[in-house]
């Protein structure tokens, strides 16, 4: 009987044999973490969309914040 991965549908042989070898992950650590807040209505401009609680960021800036990086700010929320 075949068991099949309830990921990937494959059997579970076949989904262990396309894992990547754990070597293969190199992710930055993040080592210093700082939090932005903006003020209500302190930027403006088209597309600029956001709350108290989660900023107002651009689209780059939102972008960049699932980086992974040394060094991130990151808007909270």
């Amino acid at each position: 009987m075949c068991v099949a991965c309830p990921v990937c549908y494959l059997p579970i042989e076949d989904a262990i044999k396309k894992m990547p070898s754990t070597n293969e992950f190199t992710m930055p650590v993040i080592r210093r973490l700082s939090y932005a807040v903006d003020v209500a209505g302190s930027r403006t401009g088209i597309g600029l969309m956001g709350s108290e609680f989660g900023g107002y960021p651009t689209l780059e800036e939102r972008r960049k914040s699932f980086e992974i990086q040394e060094d991130m700010k990151v808007y909270c929320g």
